[in-house]
């Protein structure tokens, strides 16, 4: 656990813990990794940074963060049975604590498929990152693939930006396997408001590629959806605002048209979208060619 941490964003008020120059730090649970053992990595303090670890095999969550303005960034995230990241800070709505940054990461193959015990859901309590409470979290330029429940989920928090992601092929067991996940209100209270989510791309998930879920007030901005199980962009209300995506799946969107603009599906008898790359790794992965009508809208969008 990292309680210790500094006062602020400022050189040399700030702690970090990383990798050494040519060394990689591992955190590996496997010899405790049993069925709710509580084996993770805890960040609980404030203005800490995780940089360029790799962490793997926990029981449970991957990096847990129940602290406020701390981050987790360039670190390899893998096998483990509960979510690889989860945002869940201290303090109940309206929310005072967050601001916390995960930002390039690459998370995969964490999953609690046929776990037995409380904290599991043969698949539906894995997602690759979880931001289930806070304010003004921001997830941005991570790689998500093959874990069991969404690839990014921000649930029960409050205007969280999640911006340049790539997730695929995620939903294993009961998972929902929704690319991402942009919103959760429980019933008569809004507290999964404001979040945006631009230039991003959701790759051949087994459910939606991005499920407004309740959220209120969001923003689908320059993403890109492909090959999903279910609508590209789904449950979307009147408050949703859903300018210059892309989906070239079956389904483009189901709920409320109001906020609509500039989308693929808003050229009238116009071409289903087709792009430079479907091949994992490549730069032009689900980027339309040049000069293509949708060039200049989606992930890829200037």
């Amino acid at each position: 656990s990292f309680y210790d941490g500094g006062t602020s964003w400022n050189p040399v008020e700030y702690v970090t813990y990383e990798s050494s120059p040519g060394e990689q730090a591992i955190f590996d649970g496997s010899a405790n990794q049993v069925d709710e053992a509580d084996v993770r990595v805890k960040m609980q303090g404030f203005f800490t940074c995780l940089r360029k670890i790799e962490i793997r095999n926990c029981s449970l969550q991957g990096v847990q963060m129940t602290g406020t303005d701390n981050k987790v960034e360039f670190c390899e995230i893998h096998d483990c049975w509960l979510s690889g990241i989860a945002i869940s800070v201290s303090g109940g709505y309206p929310y005072a604590n967050g601001r916390n940054i995960v930002r390039c990461n690459t998370i995969y193959n964490c999953s609690d498929v046929l776990r037995t015990g409380p904290s599991y859901a043969n698949g539906g309590n894995a997602d690759a990152i979880s931001v289930s409470s806070g304010i003004n979290n921001i997830v941005e330029y991570n790689l998500c693939f093959h874990c069991s429940d969404d690839g990014i989920d921000v649930w029960r928090s409050t205007a969280t930006t999640v911006w340049g992601n790539i997730v695929y092929n995620i939903g294993l067991g009961d998972g929902n396997g929704n690319g991402y996940k942009c919103g959760g209100s429980p019933g008569g209270v809004t507290m999964s408001t404001d979040h945006v989510f631009a230039y991003n791309l959701s790759i051949g998930n087994t459910g939606t590629g991005f499920s407004q879920n309740n959220g209120v007030r969001v923003t689908f901005y320059h993403n890109t959806s492909a090959l999903n199980g279910g609508e590209g962009f789904s449950d979307l209300d009147s408050t949703a605002i859903v300018t210059g995506n892309i989906s070239a799946d079956s389904v483009k969107f189901s709920g409320s048209k109001a906020g609509h603009s500039l989308n693929s599906w808003d050229v009238v008898n116009g071409p289903e979208p087709d792009f430079i790359s479907t091949t994992v790794g490549s730069a032009f992965y689900y980027k339309p060619p040049s000069g293509n009508i949708f060039a200049n809208i989606g992930a890829y969008a200037q």
